[in-house]
């Protein structure tokens, strides 16, 4: 941990991503992982089942059997990033796709109790539908955890949305989309 630490501190985190993306590939290559900001300082370590039950029960179970580890905090899923202005996928030779660019529209489904919605950003007019799916299931990640995505959203439909739509009651910049919810 302490080695970990350094190395991230130093500005040396890609040397780290090889690393533990060599042991995380030979030892469960089925787990998603990252490092991130950690609660009240240092640093995290997240692994995910990425929406898949039986993956999500491998990640729980190994954060029920991780120890203390001072500087560190473990999640076993994707968190809110509670710094919303600065979300944003690079993607290199396309663009940047930030979440006060992109725009969702919802409909409140009352019976299944989460939110059907209709996602865009301009940058997704160079995208096959596939990639438009990752990249929003990414951002919405980011924005209400992976929990959080799985808990509230419903139906996902990407279709062109315009800024003049935006209305604060059903069309919103996905940097809002948590206060919206809420």
């Amino acid at each position: 941990a302490p080695r970990f630490c350094a190395e991230i501190e130093a500005g040396n985190c890609s040397d780290l991503v090889d690393e533990v993306g060599q042991f995380m590939g030979q030892t469960r290559p089925e787990l998603a992982w990252a490092f991130g900001p950690g609660d009240g300082g240092g640093h995290s370590f997240t692994v995910s089942g990425e929406g898949v039950v039986p993956k999500q029960l491998l990640a729980e179970y190994w954060h029920s059997h991780q120890s203390q580890c001072e500087g560190w905090t473990f999640f076993p899923s994707r968190q809110p990033n509670h710094d919303v202005d600065g979300i944003s996928l690079a993607i290199d030779g396309v663009g940047q796709i930030d979440a006060n660019d992109m725009l969702v529209q919802t409909v409140v489904d009352e019976e299944a109790m989460v939110f059907d919605i209709v996602i865009w950003h301009p940058l997704f007019e160079q995208f096959n539908h596939e990639l438009q799916v990752q990249f929003s299931f990414l951002l919405l990640d980011e924005v209400l955890g992976e929990y959080g995505t799985q808990g509230w959203v419903g139906g996902l439909e990407m279709k062109p949305l315009d800024e003049q739509q935006i209305d604060g009651k059903r069309v919103h910049r996905l940097k809002d989309l948590p206060k919206f919810i809420d």
